[in-house]
C-alpha cells in the first residue's frame, strides 16, 4: 500500500515536470510589435491616443517594441508610464534625439547591452519638412535569455503622393523615390557593418514606407537579403497597414510597416523562425467626446518568432549596382541612373 502511494507521488510529480517543461519550451518565443503612433506635432487627438496606446500594447504582451513617431516628450512619457502602470516589465528604453527628434523608439523587457544610430544620408531636399526629421536607421544589442539580440528599427522617407489611383490600380514612381533607393542601400551596409558577424539571427522592424507594390521595396530585400517574417507565413497577401479604413487615414499606401529578420550560419546567439504575423490595432474605441477613433494613423504589425535550434540561412545580399553606390557617395538624389539600375537588380519594373 505505502509502495503504490508513492507510485502515485511520482507520477503526480513526473506530470509536474513534464508541465513546467512543456511550458519551457512554448516560453521560447520573441514577440516583437512594430507601431508608427502617430506623434507628429499636427496629430489630432494625441494625448487621448497615447494613453490608450500603453493598453493595447500590453494585451499584445510583446517582448521588443519599435515605435516611431514618437516625436515629443510628453508622448513618451505617456507610453512608458501607461506600460509600467499595466505592468509591462520595462528592462529598457530609448529614444533616438536627433534634431527636431527621429521619432524613432525602442522599448523591451530585455536589458538593452549597447546603442547606435545612424541618420540617412539623403533625405529628401531642404524645401520638404521631412529633411529635418533626423531620420535613420537605429541599432541596438539586447540581452535576451537565448543569447544576445542584434535589433534594428527605422522610419524611412516617406512617399508623398497617393499610391494608388481612383480604381485602385498602383502608380509608380513619385518625387523622392531615389532617395528612398539610396536609404535602402544605407540600410544595406549599416546593417553588414554592425551586425555580429558571429552571430546567427538578427531582427529589423520600422516603419519602412515601402510596400510590396514598390520597386524600393525589392531593392531593399535584395541588397540586404531580409527575409519578411509576414510575407514567409501568409504567401500573397497584403493586408494594408495606412489603410482608408483607418479613421484618420484618406489615401491607402499598402503594407509599409514591415518586421525583416536574417538568418546566419554563426556560433553565437540563436536562430529564429516566424511562427505567427499579423496586422493589430485595427480596431477603434472611443475618445472623452464618444468619437470612435483609431489609436493611431497606421495599424501595428505583430510577429512572434520562434527560438529555434537549426534554420537554413537567409538569402545571400547581392552587390549594388555601381550607379546606386555613386549616386549615394554624391548624395546625388537627382540620378537619372539609379531607378534603371535598381529595376536591373531587382527584374522589376517602376510600373
Amino acid at each position: 500500500m505505502k509502495a503504490q502511494r508513492v507510485f502515485i507521488k511520482l507520477l503526480i510529480l513526473g506530470f509536474f515536470l513534464t508541465g513546467i517543461a512543456v511550458k519551457a519550451e512554448e516560453a521560447k518565443t520573441i514577440r516583437v510589435l512594430q507601431f508608427n503612433v502617430w506623434g507628429i506635432f499636427s496629430s489630432k487627438d494625441k494625448s487621448f491616443r497615447m494613453s490608450e496606446i500603453p493598453k493595447a500594447i500590453q494585451a499584445l504582451d510583446p517582448e521588443i517594441i519599435a515605435l516611431e513617431e514618437a516625436f515629443d516628450r510628453k508622448s513618451r512619457k505617456q507610453i512608458v508610464e501607461g506600460l509600467k502602470a499595466a505592468g509591462y516589465p520595462i528592462a529598457g528604453w530609448h529614444y533616438w534625439h536627433k534634431p527636431y527628434g527621429s521619432g524613432v523608439m525602442l522599448i523591451s523587457k530585455y536589458p538593452i547591452e549597447s546603442l547606435a544610430f545612424e541618420k540617412y544620408r539623403v533625405q529628401c531636399p531642404p524645401t520638404n519638412m521631412e529633411h529635418y526629421a533626423g531620420k535613420g536607421m537605429a541599432h541596438a544589442v539586447l540581452k535576451t535569455p537565448y543569447g544576445p539580440l542584434d535589433f534594428y528599427l527605422t522610419h524611412v522617407l516617406s512617399r508623398t503622393p497617393a499610391i494608388f489611383d481612383a480604381q485602385g490600380e498602383f502608380i509608380p514612381g513619385d518625387p523622392f523615390q531615389v532617395d528612398r533607393i539610396l536609404q535602402m542601400y544605407q540600410i544595406d551596409q549599416y546593417v553588414h557593418q554592425t551586425h555580429n558577424s558571429m552571430g546567427r539571427s538578427f531582427i529589423a522592424a520600422g516603419d519602412w514606407n515601402v510596400s510590396p507594390e514598390m520597386l524600393e521595396f525589392h531593392v531593399l530585400l535584395k541588397l540586404t537579403g531580409f527575409e519578411n517574417s509576414f510575407d514567409l507565413l501568409h504567401p500573397g497577401d497584403n493586408p494594408s497597414t495606412f489603410s482608408k479604413n483607418d479613421s484618420w487615414v484618406t489615401d491607402d499606401f499598402s503594407r509599409i510597416d514591415h518586421i525583416f529578420f536574417k538568418n546566419f550560419p554563426g556560433d553565437q546567439g540563436f536562430w529564429v523562425k516566424p511562427i505567427e504575423s499579423r496586422v493589430v490595432f485595427q480596431e477603434k474605441v472611443k475618445d472623452p467626446k464618444g468619437k470612435e477613433v483609431n489609436l493611431s494613423d497606421h495599424y501595428g504589425l505583430l510577429t512572434v518568432f520562434e527560438v529555434v535550434d537549426q534554420a537554413e540561412p537567409s538569402p545571400d545580399r547581392t552587390p549594388a549596382p555601381e550607379a546606386i553606390k555613386q549616386a549615394y557617395e554624391k548624395k546625388d538624389r537627382k540620378s537619372k541612373e539609379v531607378i534603371p539600375a535598381a529595376e536591373a537588380l531587382t527584374g522589376q519594373m517602376n510600373k
